[in-house]
Order: C-alpha cells, then sequence, then structure tokens
C-alpha cells in the first residue's frame, strides 16, 4: 500500500447517503468484494444505531451496525481493513465498544480503523434519553476511558462512566494507531492531537482542508508530538460527468459539496486535496443504483486512483 490511501464505503446505513433498500447483506458484500478487487485500501462504514426522526420519512431505514458487519466480513475480505467514519460516542456504551475494539484487533490485527464522532441529529439522542448539549463532554470522558482500557493494566475512571480497578484483556500493542476523530469543532482537533492516529473530515474544499491541517498540526507541535505521523481523511462524494442523475430524497444527509466532473477534472480537484495535506479518501459515488455504484467503484480505482499515487 503506498502511503496515500483509498477507501470505499459502504452502505451499512440505508437512508443515509443512499436510498434504504440499498443497505442488504448482500450489497454490502458485493461491495466489498469490488474493493477488494480493485485493490482498495479499505472499506468504511457509518454509525447509527436507531432512525433519526429527521429521516423517518424516507421509509423503512436500515441500519447495519459497523462493528458487526466489519467482522462479519474481515474474514471473507482478508486484504481489506476495515473503518467506521464514525461511531456516535455518546451513545455507546464505553467499556463494551473498548472489548469490541479489542477483540476485532485480536483477531484480525492491523485492520480497524474506528473513528468517532459525536453524532449530527438530536432526535437520536432524545431517543436514548441521552443528553444532546452535553455529549461534547460525554465523548471526552469514553475517549479517555475507551484509551485508558485499551492501554493501561488497571482502570480507575470517574466521569460520565465510572469504572474502579477494572482490567481488559487482551489490549492492542498500539492504541493510538486503531483510534481516529471526526469533524471540526476546536474541541475535535483538540481529541485528535490527544488520542488519535487520524481525523475525518467531510466534503471540504481543499483550502479548508489544508487550514484545519495547519491547525492541528500547530496543537501537535504545541504537544511536543511530530505533525509528520497524522493521517487525514476526506470523506466525500464523487459524481462522473457521464453518470445518470439519481432522483431520490436523500440529499438532507448526502455530502454537500461533491467532487464532480470529468476525469480530468475529479483528478485536478483530488490532486488539490492531496496538496492540502489529505492522506486518505474515503469515497462513495452519485449513482442512481447499486450496479453504478460498483462500476463507479470500479471506474474510480482504475482511472482516478492510480493518477493521484506516486510513480
Amino acid at each position: 500500500m503506498s502511503d496515500l490511501a483509498f477507501g470505499l464505503k459502504l452502505p451499512n446505513c440505508g437512508g443515509i447517503l443512499c436510498p434504504p433498500e440499498w443497505a442488504t447483506p448482500e450489497s454490502l458484500e458485493a461491495l466489498a468484494a469490488v474493493a477488494e478487487s480493485y485493490e482498495y485500501d479499505s472499506v468504511w462504514f457509518q454509525d447509527h444505531l436507531l432512525s433519526p426522526a429527521e429521516l423517518r420519512h424516507l421509509g423503512d431505514l436500515r441500519f447495519y451496525e459497523p462493528v458487526i458487519t466489519a467482522a462479519a466480513l474481515a474474514p471473507r475480505f482478508p486484504s481489506l481493513s476495515f473503518g467506521i467514519a464514525t461511531i456516535i460516542l455518546p451513545l455507546r456504551e464505553p467499556v463494551l465498544l473498548a472489548k469490541q475494539i479489542s477483540v476485532f484487533d485480536a483477531l484480525f490485527p492491523g485492520r480497524l480503523k474506528v473513528g468517532f464522532g459525536t453524532g449530527r441529529y438530536e432526535s437520536e439522542f432524545d431517543a436514548f434519553g441521552t443528553s444532546w448539549s452535553k455529549r461534547g463532554a460525554t465523548a471526552d470522558d469514553y475517549l479517555d476511558l475507551i484509551t485508558g482500557l485499551l492501554s493501561e493494566e488497571e482502570v480507575t475512571r470517574s466521569g460520565a462512566r465510572t469504572v474502579t480497578s477494572a482490567v481488559m484483556s487482551p489490549r492492542p500493542e498500539d492504541v493510538r494507531r486503531l483510534l481516529w476523530v471526526g469533524g471540526t469543532a476546536a474541541p475535535v482537533l483538540r481529541r485528535t492531537v490527544r488520542y488519535a492516529s487520524g481525523w475525518i473530515c467531510a466534503a471540504l474544499a481543499p483550502n479548508e482542508v489544508a487550514a484545519h491541517v495547519g491547525r492541528l498540526h500547530d496543537l501537535i507541535r504545541e504537544d511536543g508530538g511530530d505533525p509528520g505521523g497524522l493521517r487525514v481523511a476526506l470523506s466525500t462524494t464523487i459524481r462522473r460527468s457521464s453518470s445518470a442523475e439519481r432522483e431520490d430524497d436523500h440529499s438532507i444527509h448526502r455530502h454537500a459539496k461533491a467532487i464532480a466532473g470529468t476525469d480530468d477534472e475529479i483528478v485536478e480537484v483530488l490532486r488539490a486535496h492531496v496538496g492540502a495535506g489529505v492522506t486518505d479518501f474515503l469515497v462513495t459515488f452519485d449513482e442512481p443504483d447499486l450496479d453504478g455504484l460498483q462500476g463507479a467503484a470500479a471506474w474510480f480505482a482504475s482511472d482516478i486512483a492510480p493518477e493521484l499515487r506516486p510513480r
């Protein structure tokens, strides 16, 4: 794998970026097979446990929990790693999540990247009976606890989740490489510096990426670290100029700034993102159906990605 990496986003959350009927075990497996066949580095999932009220008008939303889905696919596609962008951390039980991460890494070493976020829909938090206004503080407490459980011999923490003399085994050899943080707010950048090996942003222009990466590098240096090891992932939608228009009601959560145009135009924009600091592209495609989605994934890997990799 070159330093520049490409991940294919799978439709495990039907109704988010894609119609609900696209989210099936068969479609997830078929797209993972395309990713492996065309030498993507990874496949990525989203995270929603319950249907947000804002999306229920779209129909019967199908959400496949990402850790379980990744574990089901991992033995079938041994060349792929599996990422989550992003787990809604304040809605998770952090001890259980830490255990899931540790066991996945023990079973499939080096093949998991867990991105953490704080959520987008207040209705999800209402459904859980969890505070929307305190989600940032909860995420900080949970991330500190998860990191401790995965790296320390014995953990005692108080806060949003209290544990006393807790011991978790197995534990990964390098916890930081597993953890990514998603978002653009100032607390997100600080979490990235403190806990993570990578930062995830969505649908930003190159100049916006560069500004955030510059801030992250400054924070890492202030913390005494080396910013050269930071991975930067851009989650984005690609639209070929030859693609048919998709007619559905999923613009509510579709990437607002799709990268669109001819092959040369798309390559130009992606090169600008590389210049801004992007090391990982997490791509999905604006296509009218699943066949088109598979075809676009093959096209991108064959015609676009090679133009970006070092020669």
